[in-house]
């Protein structure tokens, strides 16, 4: 069985009690965006559809019904339970740019990590396809017939299966918020991600077997 990992970054915030639990931004019509919420509802509707697909399990790196910012090192300590060989790793995010005038989705893969680099240019096909008739704004370098971008972010280094960091867009761009706001953007988005892990994990994943 092969293990899907998604990693929702930041908490949920529902009343002012909460608003500590993600990174926001405030446009100037004084609505509050908050980068948690759309994470969380990215991974929902991506752990629907792997849900339907036999031989998948999939595992939230925190209590999805839970409002509250996981710390990342319990993040990075459920992903590492896994055996490194079958579980795959997506970790959901939006940005925002210091004059809140960046676009686009980005998909992130640890340096040299050459299995995520499969991951990633699976994905971002996906992407390109089923997204295209949005106006969305892709950010990959293209190296080495791979569409992503190099980080050292923790949750990729601390991590030892293939993963991938997602930045869903920028919320504090308003171009991209309605895209954020768009059910049939964020849908197409899901089915993106999943129909890209499927074909690594089809092509790559030789042995399923669930430590």
């Amino acid at each position: 069985m092969a293990i899907i990992i998604i990693d929702p970054g930041h908490g949920f915030v529902e009343t002012s009690e909460d608003e500590d639990n993600s990174p926001s931004y405030t446009y100037q019509n004084q609505e509050t965006v908050y980068e948690g919420n759309y994470n969380r509802v990215i991974a929902k509707k991506v752990q629907s559809i792997f849900k339907t697909i036999e031989g998948i399990k999939v595992v939230y790196s925190v209590d999805i019904n839970s409002n509250e910012d996981t710390p990342l090192d319990d993040r990075i300590k459920v992903v590492n339970r896994y055996n490194k060989k079958t579980t795959v790793l997506l970790s959901l995010h939006s940005g925002t740019s210091s004059l809140h005038d960046e676009r686009g989705l980005e998909l992130w893969t640890s340096i040299g990590r050459v299995r995520s680099e499969k991951l990633s240019r699976n994905i971002s096909i996906e992407m390109m396809d089923n997204l295209k008739r949005f106006d969305s704004t892709f950010r990959f370098d293209y190296i080495h017939n791979v569409y992503n971008r190099d980080s050292r972010f923790k949750i990729m280094r601390k991590t030892k299966c293939p993963s991938i960091s997602f930045g869903n867009l920028f919320y504090d761009n308003p171009k991209d918020l309605m895209l954020l706001k768009n059910n049939d953007f964020l849908d197409e988005l899901a089915i993106s991600i999943v129909e890209g892990t499927m074909e690594f994990v089809n092509s790559s994943i030789k042995k399923i077997d669930e430590v």
